[in-house]
C-alpha cells in the first residue's frame, strides 16, 4: 500500500472514468488518507521497532539449534551473542547474510558438522529477525521526506 502505485494507475490512462473514481473514493477510506490535513500520505504509518528490539532472536529458535545453543555455551560470539538481558543477538558487525555465511564458515573446525547440518535453518533465522527480502528502501523505515509521514 503506497501512494504513487495508485497514483501511476490513475495517470496511466488505463483505467475508465468509473473505475479512476472508485479507486480515488477507495483512497479516502485508505490508511493512505490524513484526515486531519485532508490530503494523503506516501505509505501508512506503522509503529517501527525501538533500536533495543531489533536484531533479536527469539529464544525458541536458539533452543532448537544445536550450534547456537553450543556457541553461546561455549561463549563463542562469532554468530550470535547473548546481551544481559538474557536477549540473543546476531553479531552485530554483520550486514547480511553473505556475513554471516562467511563467518560460519570461519568457526573453529569443531562445529564443521554442526554448520553443514544446520546452515540453512540459522540462514532462515537471520532471514526472520531482519526481513531483508521484504526491505523497499529507506522508504518504509524512514520518516520525512520521501518516507513515512511525507504528504502529498
Amino acid at each position: 500500500e503506497m501512494l504513487e502505485g495508485q497514483v501511476g494507475v490513475l495517470s496511466s490512462g488505463y483505467l475508465s472514468d468509473s473505475e479512476s473514481l472508485s479507486v480515488l473514493d477507495s483512497l479516502k477510506s485508505s490508511a493512505l488518507f490524513w484526515d486531519e490535513q485532508y490530503s494523503y500520505i506516501l505509505y501508512p504509518n506503522k509503529d517501527l521497532l525501538g533500536f533495543l528490539d531489533k536484531n533479536v532472536i527469539p529464544e525458541i529458535e536458539i533452543n532448537k539449534s544445536t550450534l547456537l545453543t553450543m556457541l553461546v555455551k561455549n561463549e563463542n560470539h562469532q554468530i550470535i551473542v547473548k546481551d544481559i538481558n538474557g536477549k540473543y543477538h546476531f553479531n552485530g558487525l554483520f550486514h547480511n547474510a553473505t556475513c554471516l555465511i562467511s563467518e560460519l564458515e570461519n568457526l573453529p573446525s569443531q562445529y564443521n558438522k554442526l554448520v553443514k547440518e544446520e546452515r540453512e535453518s540459522i540462514l532462515e533465522i537471520f532471514e526472520a529477525v531482519f526481513d531483508h527480502k521484504s526491505f523497499t528502501g529507506r522508504s518504509g523505515t524512514f520518516y520525512g521526506y520521501e518516507g513515512l509521514g511525507s504528504i502529498y
